[in-house]
């Protein structure tokens, strides 16, 4: 069953180096046991640039275990208006979940959105 939908992440990312979501979504993504993820890429720059996200769990949220999910991995983002989407199923147990979000080939940028559907089973 639905029970939110919300956008996550709005920025700019510039290079290879990972940006994380913010905080304030952690406890949010890590309420579900089911988060679908859509992807909206604009104003794409560099060489073979490409897009991948997973994610990372933790209780305390100062230690993060990588989730063992890529939720999109390594996505051509090359053009306009790219739109990818990916899930993940909670796995780990633990309370609160960020989203890892990185560019790859040479001088990637873009401006990058994302939102996220929450839902239960049932």
């Amino acid at each position: 069953m639905r029970q939110h939908v919300t956008t996550v992440y709005d920025d700019r990312i510039y290079g290879t180096t990972a940006v994380y979501t913010a905080p304030q979504h952690n406890d949010l993504l890590g309420q579900c046991e089911y988060v679908s993820v859509q992807t909206v890429v604009r104003s794409v720059g560099g060489t073979s640039p490409t897009l991948s996200v997973a994610t990372e769990s933790s209780n305390d949220q100062s230690n993060w275990i990588a989730g063992g999910t890529y939720v999109i991995s390594a996505a051509d983002i090359s053009g306009t208006n790219k739109t990818q989407s990916g899930s993940f199923t909670q796995t780990s147990g633990l309370g609160a979940t960020r989203l890892k979000i990185w560019l790859g080939g040479t001088a990637p940028e873009a401006h990058l959105v994302i939102s996220v559907c929450r839902r239960t089973a049932g």
